[in-house]
């Protein structure tokens, strides 16, 4: 008898179905796709053993003490790929930029509002020094990071890492790599799920599924585990999607909002993808055959060293008393006839040794990685800050796709950051928005700063090439001396405090005070007098230039009006300066050294 196929579309559940349809679909999908991935959840765990994580099912928990716990501690080189290769992505920390076609001065200081908004996102979730980095160990160790975008309690934007585990994405709807529906598992305790969703039905939560001890690596507490559900469906075609929060076997937690993005709020970071399927392949997996290999080397080194014992022969018929033999430097062995003979034992072969070397380097050299880099070294001989900075050009070319993937992923997580505040801003909820600029932060209304997505492309702005490294940055610093940019003084006080991130805030300030001015009269039209303390000369050239520029751009003429002002203001303290200097010039000059220095008059 044939079965009936099971609704798995709880994102098509009719108006007219019962109540119970909907988290009866979701529940029945979540199995489907549970089911589906059975295996790329046995892989993760096993590359995370690989990595130094203890694996979450009891069974791979016993495999994983079989065939890598003592074997793994000899040492573990797919995290000392995994953790240089995470330093060397982090460290690029890419900035999105939105960039205008041709267009107008309010869409293009709504542009540089935006990307100020974003960054004030980024620094709100803590995104380059938390969520970055878990992200991109997950790519390294299981193929695929994982990020979603969503609200928190505050009513702000906020990124959060999600464990690869805990994501639900059909195999059979990812095949080419495109997703429409992802789900989030997260395991809380009952007690716990009572507290984040007050306003739940208690027959909800009370009715929810206990999940088992052993399921999926989960342990219990004091109290029992429960399942909350978070999925998204997005729109398709002109079928608008949705998003529900359910209690696995409870129902839903909260009302299903319908979702009209063609975008899903979760980015995924791949490491380098597979030629078909979503999931990527990580480090742990492309390595762990010789990591493997590099283990059975180093056991038979340390077997070699065991039995590389020392051993005394005994000529027979010699009468020798074996308990005068001990591990003291002065013993006296009484013996009568042949002496006793001492045999160093074999030492570790040298072709062993050299493989375990040669194992090491091709793992290195097979994921595009120095080993030099892993002990945060660098070539000898390499001393200048250019030949510096063409080795790390040349070392970070082979980590040129997983470095173009996480280029997008930070796209994609501002392209949600964006997909959100809007959101948020039609459904008429007072948001909080933070613009940060390197030295302030200011609360704006999204509303005078959104922009209609075709007036903008998202890309990845520049990051700064100065180096990071003590060396390099004496390197640079030599450099700076020889180009003739630093007096004695600068170069000796660099050369014992080579800060030069601090030094050039220091050196830029002048002209970061007219930029700053010069911003907020383009932005907020607020004008404020140039200081007689600043560089008024520069100050007079870049306010010339900016006036150029937005009328170039098509400023308002208040703006323009503003920029002429501060110009003539700065040339009016100047020529009172100099008026001032003269003045004083005169005032120091005796009256008889003037009497000298007036040309003879003609008789």
């Amino acid at each position: 008898m044939r079965r009936e196929p099971v609704n798995t579309r709880w994102w098509a559940i009719g108006d007219d179905e019962p109540d119970t349809a909907g988290p009866d679909a979701l529940d029945a999908w979540v199995r489907a796709v549970r089911s589906r991935s059975e295996g790329r959840l046995d892989a993760l765990d096993f590359h995370c053993a690989l990595y130094g994580s203890d694996p979450r099912s009891a069974y791979l928990r016993d495999l994983y003490s079989k065939r890598v716990n003592d074997q793994r501690l000899r040492f573990n080189l797919v995290q000392s790929v995994a953790d240089t290769v995470q330093a060397q992505v982090c460290e690029t920390r890419p900035k999105p930029a939105l960039l205008t076609d041709k267009g107008s001065w309010s869409q293009q200081r709504r542009a540089v509002q935006v990307e100020r908004v974003l960054e004030g996102d980024f620094s709100y979730s803590a995104f380059y020094s938390a969520v970055c980095p878990a992200v991109v160990l997950d790519a390294c160790v299981g193929g695929t990071g994982v990020a979603v975008v969503r609200m928190d309690d505050d009513d702000r934007a906020v990124i959060e890492r999600i464990d690869p585990a805990d994501v639900l994405v059909d195999p059979a709807e990812a095949r080419h790599g495109h997703v429409c529906t992802v789900g989030v598992v997260t395991k809380v305790q009952r007690s716990v799920a009572r507290d984040l969703f007050p306003d739940a039905d208690e027959d909800v939560i009370e009715g929810a599924d206990a999940v088992a001890d052993d399921e999926f690596g989960s342990f219990k507490g004091d109290d029992d585990t429960i399942e909350i559900i978070e999925a998204w469906r997005c729109k398709v075609g002109d079928v608008d999607g949705l998003h529900v929060v359910a209690a696995r076997g409870g129902g839903y937690l909260r009302e299903p909002t319908p979702y009209t993005r063609r975008r899903l709020p979760v980015s995924f970071f791949h490491w380098r993808k597979r030629q078909t399927g979503f999931w990527s392949v990580g480090i742990a997996e492309r390595l762990q055959g010789l990591q493997f290999e590099l283990n059975m080397t180093l056991k038979k080194i340390q077997k070699a060293m065991e039995l590389s014992t020392r051993r005394i022969a005994v000529m027979e018929g010699t009468k020798v008393n074996k308990t005068h033999i001990t591990n003291d430097p002065q013993d006296v062995i009484t013996y009568t006839g042949q002496p006793p003979i001492i045999i160093d034992g074999t030492l570790v072969p040298p072709e062993l040794i050299a493989h375990r070397d040669r194992t090491i380097a091709l793992a290195y050299e097979q994921e595009g990685v120095s080993q030099l880099s892993a002990n945060s070294m660098k070539p000898a001989g390499l001393n200048s800050g250019e030949a510096q900075r063409v080795y790390l050009d040349n070392e970070a070319g082979r980590q040129l796709v997983p470095l173009r993937n996480f280029e997008a992923f930070v796209l994609d997580v501002s392209d949600a950051l964006i997909d959100l505040h809007d959101e948020m801003q039609d459904a008429g909820i007072e948001q909080k928005v933070v613009a940060a600029d390197r030295k302030w932060t200011k609360p704006m209304d999204w509303d005078d700063v959104r922009m209609d997505r075709e007036a903008y492309v998202l890309k990845i702005q520049a990051a700064n090439a100065l180096p990071r490294g003590s060396a390099g940055r004496q390197a640079a610093i030599d450099e700076w001396a020889q180009a003739g940019l630093l007096s004695r003084e600068q170069w000796l006080y660099l050369r014992e405090i080579p800060d030069t991130d601090a030094f050039l805030e220091m050196e830029l300030a002048p002209t970061n005070v007219v930029l700053q001015a010069i911003e907020r009269m383009a932005e907020e039209e607020e004008y404020r007098p140039p200081n007689p303390n600043q560089d008024l000369a520069l100050t007079m050239k870049l306010t010339s230039l900016a006036i150029c520029r937005f009328e170039v751009e098509g400023a308002p003429d208040e703006v323009l009006e503003a920029l002429h002002t501060y110009f003539d203001d700065a040339r009016a303290l100047m020529e009172s300066a100099t008026q001032a200097q003269a003045a004083t010039q005169a005032a120091a000059v005796p009256p008889d050294a003037a009497m000298q220095q007036q040309p003879p008059i003609a008789a």
